[in-house]
Parts: structure tokens; C-alpha cells; sequence
């Protein structure tokens, strides 16, 4: 035996003889009660352990040999006995039952514990005894016993418990190893001990229901207050004065909770204490009573009071009332309810009359329940009387000894006062209407009001109006005044004999208006006149009455309003024209402020500017009753005038104030289309090509582009403005203004020429050099003299210019120098040196004329930044000076100037300006025999030689100088006065004179950029015409290019000095090449001398390098052999190394790594030597055991 579980068999081995085969092993059989449990076959082996078997239980053993055919016999049986264990299951039949005994008031109990035995199987041994736990119903131990077994009869008690408590029984057995087996938690036994009685009374609450019951509410016990079972309750009232029990009630529990632990008891005695008890009883006893006081309720008292006195107070509408003392009553006495109700007579109510007819009438009474509501709502005047429901109700006052606030009981007003009379036994009724009747009532009070008295009836003294006036109206009587007018009110409504009136009024929409007043001495008139008031203001108006009690109830307020007045302010006026260009249409804001019923607007318009040029006319006025239209057109005005317009309101009063004045202008012209009659004058005016299109000229494009900048687009056109041409065909320019306006009415006619200004009938847009004269030309040797002046000339006028952009140059040099560093390699010289002075300004120089040689460059950012900008400028300015240089020079064919009025014949163009010029001048010189209508006839009348001169204007000329140049003529500079060029307008047009004027002026640089253009057009033309069949041509290309003739003085003296300089130049330079050559002969022998051993050294150098890399690559290549056979000794050692530690461990390392063991390798060759050791152990055992077989055999 090993344990309670398990048994070690041991046996002998077989004889090598017996086993007739190779033994395998052992095949063991258990028996348990005769009853096979198991096989088991083991190793080759002399022991075994045999486990999970029964605690204190017999087993029997037998033991076979087995070999490789079958099984031996049996061995004899071995029988062995487990050890004991603990139980495994817990006792049968356990029961737990509270003791039946007296139950002692020290809350103590005891609780009795029978069980069964444990079932035989989960005994596990010898039971010894038991153990028995005890826990509350929170699971703890309460207590702990052992009970010993002796016998059968398996009981024990816990005592002293706590009463009516839950109680957890555990039971085990326990044998001599230990304590057995338990039942869970869940499984414990439960058990509750006897109760006691309740600990506690019920809290309650007893309150009155009437003079007769009371009402009584209680709450449950809690279970630790019942201590047991809930039974029920008991309830005793007992009379407080005597002690006596009058009334017993016991409830059952299940009846007093389906009634909410409430009970009512009837048949008492009104306003009586008594005392409620109540108690909680269960199976035990009754527990102990609650105990609180109650008191029914009172009762109405059935006792008429006495009244000593009814009396008005004086100079108040309060009555005084006396009471004795009150007598016993079924409650406590609370005071007196007074019951005060207003007897009226139909002709109280009658309104409008006065004071006095008010006061001759007597009063007589009326029933106290009369139902005066006709006489009430009756209408009188045309309007209806106010509600006045106080009338037909009755006024309950009461008066006690608390003192409390007034209240609404159903309705009726109950009055509770908190002063007094003379004595304490004096009530001082208030709030009631004055110089009124009242029927007086008075009643003892309890909780309850009593019987009241028959009653009397008492006047009171005056008191203030309750409605002061009806029909309150008002009439407007001006700008500043209204009368007010009412209807007297009635006497039950004024309460009292009216004084005088006060009439009230503020100004309505603001509260914070102060309010004024006025008042009717009078109380007989119902009418008085209101003054200083604002005008046309809406005032809140309410009358009060006054009796000598004072100031009555306010009317309910009116509206009334002031008479109307003028405007105050005037609207905010815009206007514009769209709708003709000699129209304004004016609009209008609403007024703010009109001060009375608008009835229309006036307006008025007056013309202050017309043309630019201010005009004085007359103010026009125009009514316009309509109030809603807010606009009006203004027509039949001047075409480009400026109005200065201004609107006013006008109420029934009078016309208010003018707005704000506004300038509003027409529209320049009458329409949007502006026809231009022109006749062709080039370079003025003229066409080309298709004679459908618009002319062209010097003057065209301005004229055109300033009448329409002056004219301005109007919004009362529909299109935009729009310049129309016609061409006017005359033969004699003088006619042409009578030929216009017999077609129609013309808007501009140009060109016009005008000497000096001409009113309004003449815009100057162009002022012309004047005339001048075209020359038939000189002879050939004039010309080259000419020509060698011209040339002088003009270098001599080119001089300055030149000079200015030398010292340009010379500054921009500077400048740059100044930029450039002062150290360094690229050091400069100093600024103030000549040498730094001249590289400047030959960097300069170089750069703006775009040579660039390359020799002077920036170094700096500054001076690269700066160079960027210069040679801009330099391009600029380089093209300026030789520009004006080629200018001077080729001009000189086109211009020359005559001093005087030449002598000879001279034609012009009839009817032109230098026609008319001739005749006031050279009278007997011009020709009037022979009549030319334009400039072309003019210029082929010369160019037949019959006439010397032809008077022309200056731009016409420069326009005609191609062919006039070809034409072999010659073109002089003007004579006499600048003439002005313009456009002559007609009508409404005359007024845009000072616009146009002064449009033109801005815009006169565009008219010389023309002429400009024209001229350098005109000369690119003659330079660029080559062709040497015509003479002319010839001639005019020699003019213009050839600026010395060959065969000149001039022309030949130069060449000569040109040839001698170059030949200078040319022996000196050829010297000094010579020498520079020799000197570079003797550098550069030296420079190859040197350059032939430094490519032998380098040679030899690059010859011991290549050495150097072959033997460093054989070395390497020798140290690689010596690694790899290194690395293949390496290899086989180590292969061998593993082969033997193989053998050794049983590890082959073909497969497994050193570092993949999982144990040192200082391990594994211990494990294999203990293999090795327990090997040869089994072998000498298996030799011994055959040898003691042999031996017992």
C-alpha cells in the first residue's frame, strides 16, 4: 500500500528456463470483490503501481509473464487494503426545526438538528464523528459543533439564537485523514426561529372630517418591528376629559392595507378631544400603542348676535359697528361676518343731469334681493352704461382676532381687519361707496358662519366718484387747440356731490411725455377749451369728477388731435432726364413731417448754368395735387443747361418748406446721332478707297473723338452716341455754308480755316505752320553748294547734343566705378584718378552704344543690377542722337527758307485761305487768270515751267512732297502767321465750344504725332525710291542720299585727308607687327622647351604607377589562395569534430547546429554517460536474475 489511492506490486523474474522465449513483459489483473476492475501490461520490470483505486478497500492482485508468443500463468493472488480517506459525500436526512418552547422576552431561540448516516460508498473509512455549522442569513458563522458518534440517533441544538431570524445549517462527517465533503452554499439547510411580539407602534395621523368624525391613518410596521407574522391592528379612541373609551376597532392585516391603513369614526361629539391609540398584534401578543390627540371639528353657531350700534363714519364711506360680548358658542369664536349690500333706486343711474337737480331728489328703499340690471344696461346718449355686477351682489365683511390679509371666498369678498374702533368690540367697515344706502347684516362666527340678524339699513357720507364722466369726444378748433365735451355722470356712479372736473391730456406714443391738465370750476359744464398744444399732434385725453372726498376714477382714455400746420421739412429731391434730351424728370421722397393732411406738392425749377456759362432766369413754379405721384416731368427746357430744382409740400395750412436745391443738367446735344459735313483737303481730311467710309486726316480722328467726349452719353437716348459723315461736293468753298442750311440743319461742317478767333461759330482743333512756297529748283551747281552748307549745318546743330551724351556717358561711368570693389583681385583704380575716371567712362561708352567688347565686366551685384538698367537707358539714347543726326542730314531737300516775298508769278488754289493770303499780300504777283480747284492741278501746273511759284499751306505740302520732289520741285519754309484749323458747328452744337476747345487742347500731342508720322512716312518713301530711269527719281535720290556730290571741293579735300591718315596708320602698324613677332618667337621656344620635360616626367611618372598596380594585384591574388585553403582546413576539422560528438551524443549535426541544442553541450554528454551507466546496470540485473533461476531450477 502506498496511499489511500494507490498499491506497489513487487515480484520475483522468471527462470530463463520457464520463459521459453524473449521475455516482453508483465500483464497484472485487479479484483475487487471477486469482480475483475482492470489489466495492465507493463515493461520489463519487477515493480508497479497500481493508482486510482477506492480508499479503505480490499484488492486483489495476480501477476503474468508475457513473451513474444503469449501470456503465462497466473501468479497466486496478493491482497492488499487501501488507506483511509475523507468522506465524500455529507450525511443523509438532515433536518433543522425551531423548538416549540416559551419563548422568553429576552429575544433568544433554539434550533434543533437530526440527520442520517453517509452512504456507505462515500464513507472512505471509520466516521469518528461530525461537525455542524451554523450561519446567520448573511452567511456567517454563528456557530460551530462536534458531535461524536455513538449510537443511531443523530441530534443536536443551537440555542440562543436571535428570534423570527433565518438561519444556514451545514453538516459533514469527518474520519481519521479529516473532514469530509460538504453541500455547497446553495444546497445548505434553511431554518427560521419563532417570533416575538411587535417591537414597535405604528406612526399615525388622525385629522377631523366633520363636527362628528375623525379620520384616522397609520403606517405598516417593518418586519423587524413585527417580530413574527403580521395579524392585524387595534385602535382605541379614548375621551380626553373624562378617559373613557368610547370607541374599539381591530383590523386585520389584509383589510386595513386594502384601505390604506385608514379608518373613519362617526357618532362623536362636536369639537371634542379625544385620544387615538393604535397597536400592531401578531400570533404572539399585542406590541405597544401609539398615542396622539385629535379634535372634531366646530359647529355653526345657531346663536343670533346683538348689534349695540350702526353708525357712518364722518368724512369717510366706512360704517362703525358695536358689538357686546359674544356668547358660548359650539366652537371658538372667531368674530363677526357683516353682510353689506347697497340699496339703490332706478334714478341713481340716470345720467347727464346736474349737481343740482341730483340733489332735489329723495331716495326710497328697495329689497335687498331687487335684480336692477335693466336699469343698469339701459342706454342713454347712445352708448352703454358700464358693467356694474357689484350692485347685484352682496358684500361680506368679517372681523376676527387674527389678523389676516383680505381673500375671495366663492366670489364674494371677504374683508378681515386688522384695526379698531373706540373699544375692541368695534369693526370699521370700508371700501364702500359714498353717499350710498347699505343694508347691514351681521352674523356670530366659529369656523362656521351662524344666523345672521333682520338687518339695517345706514347711509354713507360722500366719497370720490366711481365713474367720473360718459361720452368723453373732442373737436379740433386749430393748429394749437381742441374742445372737449362729455355727459355727466349719474349719482350711484359719482357717489357724492361733484366739485369740479379735471381734464387731463398727453401727448400719445411716448409715456415719458409730461401730462398736462385743465380744469372745469364749474361742475355743471360738461365742456371746456384746451390751447397750447403742438400742432397736428394725436393727444391721449381722460376727464376725472371731484367730490370733497376727492379725485374720482379716470374716463377711459381718448384720442384727440391738434389742427393741421405747414411742413416742416421738405422732401429729399433727385432727378435725371430719360425721356428727352431737353427734359428733367424730377422725383421725390415722402415727408416726414408733414403737420396736416397732405394735399400736394410744389415745384420749382430755374435755369443757372447753359453752356458752362452762368445765366440769371426767372424761378418757375408747378403745382401738382397728387399725393401719391411722387415725380413730375419738366419739359421744353434748353439743351445743355443746368436747373437748379426744389419741391415743397403743401397742406390745408399753407406751403411748407423747399427741399434741399439739386443741379440737374440736360443732355449736350439734341440727339444721339451727330452728322459731320466735311469736304476733302488732305492732309486735313480725305478718303480712300471705297468712298462709303468714314474720312480720314490730321484732323479727323479728333475732331470726332472730342465732339463725342463733349457731348457725352445721355440717359434719355436709347443707343449710344453715334458720328454720321456726309461729304459736301462745292466748287467754291465760300458757297458751302449757304449750300448747307438750304439741305436741312446741318451739325458740324470741316475743314475751317479762320485767321485769329470768330466767336462761337469756329472750334479750333489745329494750327498750321501757314503758307508756303513751291519753287521750281536752281541749277545743279546751287544745289551742291547748298547741299555743303546744309551738311555743316548741320553738324554744328547736332554738336550739343552730342556733348550732353558724352557727359551722360562720363556720370553713368562713375557711377559704376563707385560700385565696383576696392580690394581684391578685381581691385579698380581709385575714383579720383584720371585712369579710374577714363575706364569709366569707356565702360560707359562701350555699353550704350550695344559694342560690348568683353575686356571691362561686373563684378558686384550692385554693379550688374546697375549695368541692366544702363544699357536700357544707353539704347535709348544712342538711337535718339543718331536719329536726330540722320534727320538733319536728309532733310535738307525738303526745307528751305525764303526771307522774302519772292518776285515773280504766282498760282494758288482758288478760294482757299493761301489764295486769299496772296490776294492781301502779293496782289499784283498772284494769278487769278488761270483757276485751280485742287492741289494736284496745282503742282502739275509747276512742273511745266510756265510759273516760277505756287503758294501752298505747309502741311498740305508736306502731305504732296512726294510728288512734288519727284516733280523736280523745290519746297521753302513757311511765310507770314500761323492759321488755325478747326470745325464750324451749327445750331445747339455752337454750345459745346468751350468743351471741345478744351478737349482739343489736351489732345493736340496726338495731332503732331500725325504730322510727325507723316513727314517720316514721306521720307522713308523718297529713300527708299531707286528707280533709275526717271531723271526726276534720280535726282531726288541723289538729294536725299548723297549729301556731297563727288565732284564737289568739299567732297575731294576730305578724301585726300582720309588717304594720307591711312597711310600713316597703315606704315606703323606693319612696324609694329614686325617687332611683336620677334618677341613672341623668343616665348614661345622657351614655353616648348618647357613644356617637352614636363611630358617626360609626367611620361615616366604614369610608367611607375602601372608598376605599382600589378604587384599590388598579384599579392591580393596570393592572399585569396592562402584564405581558401585556410578555410578548407577549417572545414574538414570541423566536419570531423561534429562527426565525433555525433557518435558521442547521438546528435547528428548534418541536420542540427551546435547553437541549435537547447542544452549546453556539457549537458547532453552527462545524460548520455548516465544512459550509458543505466545500461549497463539493466543488462547485469537481467544476467543476475537468470542466474538465480538457473540456480533454483
Amino acid at each position: 500500500m502506498v496511499d489511500h489511492q494507490c498499491v506497489k506490486l513487487q515480484w520475483t523474474s522468471i527462470n530463463e528456463n520457464d520463459l521459453k522465449g524473449y521475455l516482453i513483459g508483465y500483464k497484472i489483473t485487479t479484483l475487487r470483490n471477486g469482480t475483475l476492475i482492470g489489466t495492465r501490461d507493463v515493461n520489463i520490470t519487477n515493480n508497479e503501481t497500481i493508482c486510482n483505486l477506492l480508499s479503505y478497500t480490499v484488492y486483489h492482485f495476480t501477476v503474468q509473464v508475457t513473451n513474444e508468443d503469449h501470456s503465462g500463468p497466473a501468479s497466486l493472488e496478493s491482497s492488499s487494503m487501501t488507506d483511509q480517506s475523507t468522506p465524500t459525500a455529507p450525511p443523509l436526512d438532515v433536518q433543522a426545526v425551531a423548538n416549540n418552547l416559551t419563548i422568553d422576552h429576552l429575544g433568544i431561540a433554539n434550533i434543533t438538528i437530526k440527520w442520517g448516516d453517509v452512504p456507505t460508498l462515500d464513507r472512505q473509512g471509520i466516521i469518528l464523528g461530525y461537525k455542524i455549522f451554523c450561519y446567520d442569513q448573511n452567511k456567517a458563522l454563528v456557530d460551530e459543533k462536534t458531535f461524536n458518534e455513538t449510537g443511531v440517533n443523530h441530534v443536536i441544538m443551537f440555542e440562543n439564537l436571535v428570534y423570527f431570524s433565518d438561519y444556514w445549517i451545514d453538516i459533514l462527517a469527518f474520519t481519521g485523514p479529516g473532514d469530509g465533503f460538504s453541500y455547497p452554499q446553495i444546497n445548505w439547510t434553511s431554518v427560521r426561529t419563532e417570533g416575538n411580539l411587535p417591537k414597535a407602534f405604528p406612526i399615525s395621523n388622525a385629522y377631523n372630517t366633520s363636527a362628528t368624525s375623525l379620520m384616522v391613518e397609520w403606517e405598516d410596521l417593518s418586519a423587524v418591528d413585527w417580530s413574527g407574522s403580521s395579524e392585524g391592528f387595534t385602535i382605541w379612541v379614548i375621551k380626553n376629559e373624562t378617559n373613557k373609551t368610547v370607541k374599539t376597532k381591530s383590523l386585520s392585516f389584509s383589510f386595513a392595507r386594502s384601505n390604506n391603513f385608514t379608518h373613519e369614526f362617526t357618532g362623536l361629539e362636536y369639537f371634542t378631544i379625544y385620544k387615538i391609540q393604535i397597536a400592531g398584534y401578531n400570533r404572539v401578543e399585542k406590541g405597544p400603542r401609539s398615542s396622539l390627540f385629535c379634535r372634531t371639528e366646530e359647529a355653526a353657531p345657531e346663536v343670533v348676535p346683538e348689534v349695540t350700534q350702526i353708525e357712518p363714519s364722518l368724512n369717510t364711506t366706512n360704517l362703525i359697528i358695536s358689538f357686546p360680548a359674544p356668547p358660548a358658542l359650539p366652537g371658538i369664536f372667531r368674530g363677526y361676518t357683516v353682510y353689506v349690500s347697497p340699496v339703490y333706486k332706478p334714478e341713481d343711474f340716470l345720467i347727464g343731469h346736474k349737481v343740482s337737480e341730483l340733489k332735489s331728489r329723495k331716495r326710497r328703499a328697495l329689497n335687498q334681493n331687487q335684480n336692477t340690471t335693466n336699469n343698469i344696461n339701459s342706454t342713454n346718449g347712445g352708448f352703454s352704461l358700464p358693467n356694474t355686477t357689484f350692485l347685484n351682489s352682496t358684500t361680506c365683511c368679517t372681523w376676527n382676532r387674527s389678523l389676516t390679509d383680505n381673500i375671495w371666498i366663492d366670489g364674494i369678498k371677504v374683508y378681515t381687519y386688522n384695526r379698531y374702533g373706540p373699544s375692541e368690540n368695534e369693526l370699521v367697515v370700508d371700501g364702500l361707496n359714498g353717499n350710498t344706502e347699505y343694508h347691514v347684516n351681521v352674523s356670530l362666527n366659529t369656523k362656521f358662519v351662524g344666523v345672521h340678524t333682520p338687518g339695517v339699513i345706514v347711509k354713507t357720507d360722500d366719497g370720490v366718484p366711481l365713474y367720473s364722466a360718459f361720452d368723453v369726444k373732442c373737436q379740433v378748433n386749430g393748429p394749437y387747440s381742441f374742445d372737449v365735451n362729455w355727459i355727466h355722470s349719474s349719482l350711484a356712479y359719482t357717489r357724492g356731490t361733484r366739485t369740479h372736473y379735471r381734464i387731463y391730456y398727453q401727448i400719445k406714443g411716448n409715456q415719458s411725455n409730461p401730462i398736462s391738465y385743465e380744469v372745469q370750476e364749474d361742475p355743471d359744464k360738461n365742456y371746456l377749451f384746451i390751447t397750447r398744444l403742438e400742432f397736428f399732434t394725436s393727444y391721449l385725453v381722460w376727464i376725472t369728477a371731484w367730490t370733497k372726498a376727492g379725485e374720482g376714477n379716470r374716463t377711459q382714455a381718448i384720442t384727440c388731435k391738434s389742427g393741421e400746420y405747414f411742413p416742416a421739412t421738405g422732401p429729399i429731391v433727385t432727378a435725371d432726364n430719360y425721356q428727352s434730351p431737353s427734359s428733367i424728370n424730377v422725383t421725390w421722397s415722402t415727408i416726414d413731417q408733414w403737420n396736416g393732411i397732405p394735399a400736394g406738392y410744389f415745384i420749382y425749377y430755374r435755369l443757372i448754368s447753359l453752356a458752362g456759362n452762368d445765366v440769371i432766369r426767372e424761378e418757375v413754379e408747378i403745382f401738382s395735387p397728387k399725393v401719391d405721384q411722387r415725380w413730375i416731368v419738366l419739359e421744353g427746357l434748353e439743351v445743355y443747361g443746368m436747373y437748379k430744382v426744389q419741391v415743397a409740400g403743401k397742406t390745408g395750412y399753407g406751403i411748407g418748406r423747399k427741399s434741399d436745391a439739386i443741379r440737374v443738367a440736360t443732355c449736350r446735344i439734341p440727339g444721339p446721332i451727330i452728322e459731320i459735313n466735311y469736304y476733302e483737303l488732305p492732309p486735313y481730311v480725305y478718303t480712300t478707297g471705297n468712298s462709303q467710309t468714314d474720312p480720314d486726316g490730321l484732323i479727323t480722328g479728333v475732331a470726332s473723338q472730342s465732339i463725342v467726349q463733349c457731348a457725352l452719353t445721355c440717359t434719355s437716348f436709347n443707343e449710344s452716341i453715334k458720328v454720321v459723315y456726309k461729304k459736301v461736293r462745292v466748287a467754291n468753298l465760300s458757297a458751302i455754308d449757304t449750300r448747307l442750311q438750304l439741305q436741312g440743319s446741318p451739325s458740324f461742317l470741316f475743314p475751317r480755316f479762320e485767321k485769329g478767333g470768330s466767336g462761337n461759330q469756329f472750334f479750333e482743333l489745329i494750327q498750321s505752320p501757314g503758307p508756303l512756297f513751291i519753287e521750281v529748283p536752281p541749277t545743279t551747281i546751287e544745289l551742291e553748294e547748298e547741299r555743303e552748307r546744309h551738311l555743316i549745318d548741320s553738324i554744328f546743330n547736332t554738336l550739343p547734343l552730342i556733348l550732353l551724351y558724352a557727359l551722360i556717358n562720363a556720370i553713368f561711368g562713375c557711377i559704376f566705378f563707385f560700385l565696383e570693389p576696392t580690394d581684391g583681385e578685381d581691385k579698380r583704380f581709385p575714383l579720383y584718378s584720371l585712369h579710374g575716371l577714363f575706364e569709366g567712362f569707356y565702360f560707359a561708352f562701350i555699353t550704350s552704344t550695344t559694342v560690348g567688347y568683353g575686356d571691362k565686366v561686373p563684378n558686384t551685384f550692385l554693379g550688374r543690377v546697375f549695368i541692366v538698367i544702363w544699357t536700357l537707358l544707353g539704347i535709348i539714347l544712342t538711337s535718339y542722337v543718331v536719329g536726330n543726326l540722320t534727320s538733319n542730314l536728309s532733310s535738307y531737300v525738303i526745307k528751305s527758307k525764303i526771307t522774302k516775298v519772292p518776285e515773280g508769278k504766282v498760282i494758288a488754289v482758288q478760294s482757299s485761305y493761301e489764295y486769299k493770303w496772296a490776294e492781301r499780300n502779293m496782289m499784283g504777283s498772284l494769278i487769278k487768270d488761270h483757276i485751280y480747284h485742287s492741289h494736284d492741278e496745282l503742282v502739275s501746273e509747276l512742273q511745266k515751267g510756265d510759273f516760277r511759284y505756287g503758294i501752298i499751306d505747309a502741311y498740305i505740302a508736306e502731305y504732296y512732297s512726294v510728288p512734288i520732289i519727284r516733280n523736280g520741285l523745290k519746297i521753302r519754309s513757311p511765310i507770314g502767321k500761323n492759321e488755325k484749323i478747326g470745325i464750324k458747328p451749327y445750331g445747339e452744337y455752337i454750345k459745346l465750344k468751350s468743351c471741345i476747345s478744351q478737349t482739343t487742347l489736351d489732345q493736340i500731342e496726338f495731332v503732331q504725332k500725325a504730322v510727325n508720322d507723316m513727314k517720316d512716312r514721306n521720307l522713308q518713301t523718297l529713300a527708299n525710291d531707286k528707280d533709275s530711269d526717271q531723271k526726276s527719281t534720280s535726282k531726288l535720290e541723289d538729294d536725299v542720299i548723297s549729301m556731297i556730290s563727288p565732284n564737289s571741293k568739299m567732297f575731294i579735300f576730305v578724301m585726300k585727308m582720309l588717304g594720307a591718315c591711312f597711310g600713316v596708320f597703315f606704315i606703323a602698324g606693319c612696324i609694329y607687327t614686325l617687332c611683336r613677332s620677334r618677341m613672341r618667337n623668343k616665348e614661345n621656344m622657351k614655353v616648348h622647351t618647357d613644356s617637352e620635360m614636363l611630358l617626360q616626367k609626367q611620361a615616366s611618372l604614369r610608367q611607375e604607377w602601372r608598376q605599382l598596380i600589378d604587384q599590388w594585384k598579384h599579392n591580393i591574388h596570393h592572399f585569396e589562395n592562402f584564405i581558401q585553403s585556410i578555410d578548407l582546413k577549417h572545414a574538414r576539422e570541423m566536419r570531423k569534430y561534429t562527426t565525433d560528438i555525433s557518435k558521442i551524443i547521438g546528435v547528428n549535426f548534418r541536420y542540427v547546429k551546435l547553437s541549435e541544442l537547447p542544452v549546453p553541450m556539457s549537458l547532453v554528454m552527462e545524460f548520455k554517460e548516465v544512459e550509458k551507466q543505466k545500461t549497463k546496470l539493466n543488462r547485469l540485473k537481467t544476467r543476475m536474475s537468470r542466474n538465480e533461476k538457473t540456480s533454483s531450477f
